[in-house]
């Protein structure tokens, strides 16, 4: 690290700033430790705040929905949890810590909400399709696609090709 210095007074064409480098810290037994910050430690405190937060904003959504205002829905009702929540948490965390720890958690819940809304709407996509798809897999396979000769007689566009023999992957879109 550097300091750069400015004389005291008025300043002259001749005057250039300084710069000064600082003792370097003493090393060795004598020196004081360095004090490092644990940054993933988990507390019993930050769970207690997490539960917390969690229970009384459900209870709190629980009794405006049920009680106070004239809402109703799902859509609403997580959404009044989820501002429900970030309040009474940062409410809770800044009980036992400073503005910028308050802040920090503030935007580590956000940012965990936002990945946590993806990964909902992911697993509703993925799982949407599963279901549906489930349903018409084929169950067996004992009765295959038969394909017949083209007939020379005829001129159908059907002929030719091959057919299905009752197998459960031969139903028509309109019997879905």
């Amino acid at each position: 690290m550097t300091v750069t210095t400015h004389p005291a007074g008025p300043a002259t064409a001749g005057d250039e700033p300084r710069t000064v480098c600082p003792a370097p810290a003493a090393e060795g037994p004598g020196s004081p430790a360095e004090i490092r910050r644990k940054t993933s430690t988990l507390h019993t405190r930050d769970v207690l705040a997490l539960v917390g937060a969690a229970a009384a904003s459900l209870a709190l959504t629980t009794l405006l929905f049920g009680r106070v205002l004239p809402f109703n829905g799902p859509l609403g009702f997580t959404v009044v949890l989820y501002f429900a929540f970030m309040a009474l948490y940062a409410v809770l965390v800044s009980l036992d810590e400073n503005r910028s720890t308050v802040r920090a958690r503030l935007a580590q819940g956000f940012a965990h909400g936002i990945a946590g809304l993806l990964l909902a709407g992911l697993l509703l996509v993925v799982g949407y399709a599963i279901v549906r798809g489930w349903r018409r897999w084929p169950t067996s396979t004992s009765s295959p696609r038969t394909c017949r000769a083209p007939a020379r007689s005829t001129r159908s566009p059907r002929a030719g090709r091959c057919t299905p023999s009752s197998a459960p992957w031969s139903r028509s879109p309109s019997r879905w």
